[in-house]
């Protein structure tokens, strides 16, 4: 008849709340030895300097009940004698005393219930789920206390609880183990409790590492916080494919990739590791991009599906989702191309645009379908503005009948690693005044996925990307100046809608390019060759394109025009607009092993001091006076050599 709900659950919010209380208050009695010397042994010789939050509440819970004070008693025990508890509170805190943080993976995961087993003894339990961080996932490791019995009458997670992706298991256990039986050496008769208490101590490397914290080593002028700790990321998977794995019975992955029985298990840790990669990128946390090892491997179609050359770009893509845009688009362009005196480097402006009927009736179209579907006024707004955008895109697009170059993979590593240094806006001359260019390798696409995962509101924030498409526009303005719009179509053809971002870039004829790219996208980045991560991301996606457009400019690509096409590479579409599918390739010849110099220098795994003292940089050199072929030279990237290196043009071929 008295039953009481409290009895039940063990312990309340509020006895929990008490207990901490009272144990901040016997820390402060404390002698400072004492904690002084708990604080070594937590933190080492560095101290606090530099510990996260999450940092300081593990070592505050590892204190209050796991450490032992030099009397062999621990603070827990110095509350339970010195206060009278309560029921709730004694049970609190004999549960956290009688608990130590324990690594786990999780087998099963629902909003509700989650089942965990630890890693080191094999045994399972079932936790109220809505106890695990929200970031938790499947594949993510948990290093967390387990209580008996929680507030909600569950097995729960108490006090801090740590993350981790499955690909750090091996490096995870292999720390316990030998954390766990150096102390079984120093301490014969300690019970199996108090070993799993170092669990703490032992993987805090681990944690601070994954983290990004750099403790007090000194950061120079051209490195920040975040750049270093991206540096400690790459490092820690720098051998990874020579290192042996117990997932893969003992050998390496790059053994067991020629193994017919391994090889899926292979696959399986690569597809942990993007998941880690995106999981980082959606969070905003230092990221390892697995693209490369996906390659060496010989295993990029497992992972990417269908060859590159079938996906869409970008506003053919997004017609999947929006197929009257292309209505709208063909018509208004339609109706400028009749227009007596049309020029063919013409584009047209968006006041132009907003005044003509046929965009008033479409956009009034999308703004009933709007307040049908009740949408926020702010969120309605922000649709309508990126409607005008796509539609004005779109129709320069059509009036110039849609011409696409295609970048090589390989051009587009050199490319990004070529110099704009002595370029002016004047330099910058397009092959039409409306284009598009077409990427579908890593560099570029990394670069679009770290400028998405910079914007918390992006729907494709933390996702791997398929096809980048860069939709050039120009635009004259009063005078010599002219202006570029840039804009990026980033798809990766997952369901979602494509994303758009760019800017648009005022090409003043005297003005250094990189210049004028460090004005629309400022951000701290002065390397000769920065890593992804180390990169103002946007501004190194603009530097590819500008060198795109140089490239495209000078050479002569090869180009692949329909069966049903006339000999001028025109044709009628089905709805009767005239079009263009001729696509340009833009292919790179070179060196294989240089490439790959290139694309691990990228991801940061080559020092930049390595990259100077060996690689000379792509850069653009203008004739002699006295030459008789006056054209701009590309000196592509190359090794170091002989004096008249830097003027040899040399086409590497890739080699298998």
């Amino acid at each position: 008849m008295k039953y009481k709900r409290c009895c039940e659950l063990g312990f309340t919010k509020a006895d929990e709340l008490a207990v901490i209380r009272a144990l901040g208050r016997v820390t402060t009695e404390s002698p400072p030895s004492e904690l002084g010397a708990l604080e070594r042994r937590y933190f080492g010789a560095l101290g606090r300097y530099g510990a996260s939050r999450e940092d300081l509440r593990c070592y505050t819970n590892w204190i209050y009940f796991d450490a032992r004070l030099s009397d062999g008693s621990t603070l827990a025990d110095a509350v339970l004698h010195t206060y009278r508890l309560g029921r709730g509170e004694r049970t609190f805190i004999h549960m956290m005393r009688g608990s130590a943080m324990r690594l786990h993976e999780i087998l099963t995961l629902t909003p509700q219930v989650a089942t965990l087993r630890d890693l080191l003894t094999g045994d399972r339990v079932t936790v109220n789920a809505e106890t695990l961080p929200r970031e938790t996932t499947r594949s993510a490791l948990v290093l967390a206390r387990i209580i008996p019995r929680g507030v909600s009458g569950w097995p729960e997670l108490g006090g801090v609880r740590f993350l981790f992706p499955n690909t750090l298991r091996d490096e995870l256990l292999s720390h316990l183990r030998r954390g766990i039986e150096a102390f079984r050496a120093a301490h014969p008769r300690a019970s199996a409790l108090e070993e799993f208490k170092l669990a703490p101590l032992i993987l805090r490397e681990v944690w601070v590492r994954s983290s990004g914290w750099m403790g007090a080593a000194p950061l120079g002028p051209a490195a920040t916080a975040d750049d270093a700790a991206e540096r400690r990321v790459q490092q820690r998977y720098q051998d990874w494919l020579d290192e042996a794995s117990e997932h893969l019975n003992g050998v390496s992955p790059r053994v067991a990739a020629e193994s017919t029985a391994l090889c899926p298990r292979v696959v399986d840790l690569l597809r942990e590791l993007d998941r880690a990669y995106e999981e980082a990128l959606a969070h905003g946390r230092p990221a390892f991009d697995p693209s490369l090892f996906w390659e060496v491997l010989g295993l990029r179609e497992e992972r990417e599906g269908q060859p590159p050359e079938q996906r869409p770009h970008g506003l053919v893509a997004l017609m999947e989702f929006l197929p009257e845009l292309d209505d709208v688009a063909s018509l208004l362009a339609d109706q400028f191309r009749r227009e007596p005196g049309h020029d063919l480097e013409r584009t047209i402006r968006p006041e132009v645009l907003a005044e003509e009927p046929h965009f008033h009736s479409f956009m009034g179209s999308i703004v009933q379908a709007l307040s049908d579907d009740r949408f926020d006024p702010d969120a309605a707004n922000a649709e309508l503005r990126r409607l005008e955008d796509l539609v004005w895109l779109l129709v320069n697009f059509e009036l110039h009948l849609r011409k696409v170059f295609k970048v090589d993979e390989a051009l587009s590593w050199m490319l990004g690693t070529t110099s704009l240094e002595d370029e002016l806006g004047d330099d910058l001359r397009l092959p039409f005044a409306s284009f598009a260019f077409v990427f579908t390798d890593r560099y570029a696409l990394g670069l679009a996925e770290r400028t998405l995962s910079r914007n918390p509101h992006s729907s494709l924030r933390g996702k791997l990307l398929r096809v980048l498409t860069a939709y050039v526009t120009e635009l004259h303005l009063p005078g010599p100046r002219r202006a570029l719009r840039v804009c990026f179509f980033a798809d990766a053809r997952n369901g979602v809608r494509p994303e758009l971002f760019g800017c648009t870039l005022v090409l003043e004829p005297d003005a250094r390019l990189v210049d004028i790219l460090a004005e629309a996208a400022p951000g701290e980045d002065d390397a000769e060759l920065s890593p992804l991560f180390a990169c103002v991301p946007q501004r190194h996606l603009l530097h590819l394109v500008m060198n795109a457009i140089l490239h495209a400019t000078s050479v002569r690509p090869s180009s692949e025009v329909p069966p049903a096409a006339a000999p001028d590479g025109l044709r009628f579409a089905p709805n009767g607009r005239l079009v263009s599918d001729e696509v340009w390739h833009l292919p790179g010849d070179i060196e294989i092993s240089l490439l790959r110099t290139i694309q691990q220098a990228r991801l940061g795994a080559i020092s930049r001091e390595q990259l100077h003292r060996c690689m000379v940089r792509g850069y653009r050199r203008r004739a002699n006076p006295d030459w008789k072929d006056q054209s701009v030279r590309w000196i592509k990237p190359h090794w170091r050599g002989p004096s008249e290196a830097s003027v040899i043009e040399r086409p590497y071929r890739l080699i298998p």
